[in-house]
């Protein structure tokens, strides 16, 4: 089955999707990063998993580390490269999208 490329580079294999517009990225091309990821320690009390990553931001979120500190008022889940994750109207798939689910 035919894999759906990315709109961007159009070399690799899409595996974002962005749900609105039907726009397809690969991992490298997706938009990263998005408000709807940030969550406030006093309204979604943190409960740390096994085998992710976080990063810690400031009250003004110009600022992020990786540990909590004191300043640290927001978290995200980040993916296992560090990188900030698409908005949350993005579809993900590994194996990428079969170009026969855009046929119309």
């Amino acid at each position: 089955m035919a894999k759906v490329k990315c709109n961007i580079c159009n070399k690799e294999i899409a595996t974002w999707l962005y749900m609105p517009s039907g726009d397809c990225y690969c991992d490298n091309c997706v938009p990263r990063g998005c408000s709807c990821n940030v969550y406030s320690f006093t309204e979604f009390p943190l409960e740390k998993e096994e085998n992710r990553n976080y990063i810690y931001w400031n009250s003004d979120l110009t600022k992020y580390t990786k540990e909590l500190t004191t300043d640290s008022v927001y978290y995200e889940i980040v993916d296992e490269k560090y990188r900030r994750f698409p908005c949350c109207e993005y579809d993900y798939d590994e194996n990428g999208f079969d170009e026969n689910e855009f046929e119309n």
